[in-house]
């Protein structure tokens, strides 16, 4: 008897030291057996899955899988695994009969490997093969047997059927839970061309190794947040917080531009008179550009790089955004963070335009030399840059120019020349509009563009070169100028309000470098 309960013994410790290896295969054990793999595999990978020892094997084997299939590897997104799980999803919940997987019968196989059909027609058998039947196909009395034809036809049709249209019959026998196939032979080919042509990478020796969607989200994140910019120092952003509570003003002005490659910038201009910034050289600019939804869409903070004109200093930054309603604010600030000046304007930046427009109008009391080397330079307009007084406020010894970007002017094409006439008009608070004289407009010639792209043609005239005052009294006025396109006959207008005052600014001195 002894002898005997150790031989008991022992057959029971060898059974409980074989368990970790006959149980080592356990989270993936039956994957083999679903739709996945059932219907797509090819028979050296179906010999390959049965090696397997071990969950981290199979979990390696499963991710081959997938990936040999993937119809695109540069990206983590599978879009065949995608679908065979989508449709795999659909199948469970249509067909399924007495307790089988509705992806692993007839039809959700047909539909996992061919895609959903043009058409599916069901119908009801029971009554043409009911009781007293004689039929084999027929097992009980009252059996409910129902025939699905699934129609493919035309883009619903798979290439690798190599068919412009055909048809799966399929008889259910909803009561005994059998399936019956039509020209299962043909089925059979049709699903051996599906494993073949789904198999898009058949070389690859180890799934591709991406990262994890948190991370490359994370990381996108962050690539958002800093094309927005550096962060604001906190006396800064204070200053810029404050700007955005009060209402609309201050030394800034704004303007909407897009470029010939569709690009769209927020053009920023910050005007002061000179006197009020003593030590120009370390003064800095911050501006904050915060969208629709009260974020931060755009940031900037450096040093001003403070300009004269000819009775003020001026900052101009172009800050490319994307077309929407923004909350602009800009402000001056000193190297201790002491706020010189601040102003907030609101600005919506539109998208290139696709027919003949033009961008809002820009009135200035002076403009300087631009940079043709730099084309994207803010305010920059038919080789001149172009600087507005403060709140749009002339004195009587300012001048008046204006600028405006035209888009998608009438091109001819025998001349290769585009046309447009304007016409400017000053108009007070209260009196008649006054007609400003203009040189004679000519066709201009259309160069030769690289590539794609809106044509674009700005305008730009002096009204008068200084001593405004000469010729307007004091007072609110608009600036109006009409443009017409000589060759489609379309008309544009735009506005721009300005102020003449009888207080005379100081001149400004340069800025010491």
């Amino acid at each position: 008897m002894k002898m005997l309960r150790r031989f008991l013994a022992v057959a029971a410790l060898a059974a409980i030291a074989s368990a970790p290896a006959l149980a080592a295969l356990e989270k993936y054990k039956d994957w083999d057996k679903g739709p996945e793999f059932s219907f797509f595999s090819t028979d050296e990978e179906k010999a390959a899955f049965k090696k397997l020892a071990t969950d981290d094997e199979a979990a390696s084997f499963i991710a081959l899988f997938w990936a040999r299939r993937d119809p695109d590897l540069r990206t983590p997104k599978n879009e065949f695994r995608d679908r065979v799980e989508a449709l795999v999803k659909i199948a469970d919940e249509r067909f399924a009969i007495r307790g089988k997987r509705g992806s692993l019968t007839q039809r959700g196989r047909m539909l996992i490997l061919l895609g959903p059909p043009k058409q599916s027609i069901p119908r009801d058998l029971s009554g043409a093969m009911g009781a007293g039947s004689t039929s084999a196909d027929v097992q009980m009395v009252g059996a409910k047997i129902m025939q699905y034809t699934f129609l493919y036809e035309e883009d619903r049709v798979p290439t690798f059927a190599e068919q412009r249209k055909f048809e799966v019959v399929i008889v259910v026998d909803q009561t005994l839970g059998t399936e019956t196939l039509e020209k299962a032979g043909q089925m059979a080919t049709l699903q051996k061309r599906a494993i073949q042509a789904y198999l898009v990478n058949p070389g690859l020796k180890e799934p591709p190794v991406y990262r994890a969607r948190e991370t490359v989200e994370a990381e996108q994140k962050a690539a958002a947040e800093a094309a927005k910019g550096p962060a604001l120092t906190p006396a800064s952003r204070a200053a810029l917080e404050e700007a955005l509570a009060k209402p609309p003003g201050g030394a800034l002005a704004v303007m909407s531009i897009a470029f010939r490659d569709g690009a769209t910038r927020l053009m920023v201009q910050f005007a002061v008179p000179a006197a009020s910034v003593p030590a120009p050289e370390t003064t800095k600019l911050a501006v904050l550009v915060r969208d629709g939804e009260g974020k931060d869409a755009a940031r900037m903070e450096e040093a001003a790089g403070l300009e004269k004109s000819k009775s003020q200093l001026f900052a101009n930054r172009a800050i490319a955004v994307s077309p929407g309603t923004y909350d602009v604010a800009a402000a001056l600030v000193n190297v201790s963070g002491g706020v010189i000046a601040a102003g907030r304007r609101t600005a919506t930046v539109t998208a290139i335009p696709t027919e003949f427009a033009a961008s809002s109008l820009f009135v200035a009391d002076d403009d300087l030399p631009a940079d043709p080397k730099k084309p994207e330079e803010a305010f920059a307009f038919s080789g001149r840059r172009f600087v507005a007084p403060s709140e749009a406020k002339f004195d009587a010894r300012d001048g008046l120019s204006y600028a405006i970007r035209v888009y998608n002017p009438f091109v001819d094409p025998v001349t290769k020349t585009t046309f447009v006439k304007r016409s400017v008009r000053i108009k007070p608070k209260s009196g008649p509009a006054v007609d400003v004289p203009g040189s004679e407009e000519k066709p201009t010639p259309v160069p030769e563009l690289k590539g794609t792209g809106t044509l674009i043609l700005d305008l730009a005239g002096v009204i008068v070169e200084e001593k405004l005052g000469d010729y307007f009294r004091p007072g609110d006025y608009e600036l109006r100028i009409t443009i017409v396109d000589q060759g489609s006959g379309k008309k544009l207008e735009a506005t721009a309000p300005f102020t003449l005052t009888d207080a005379p600014r100081p001149p400004a001195p340069a800025p010491k470098k």
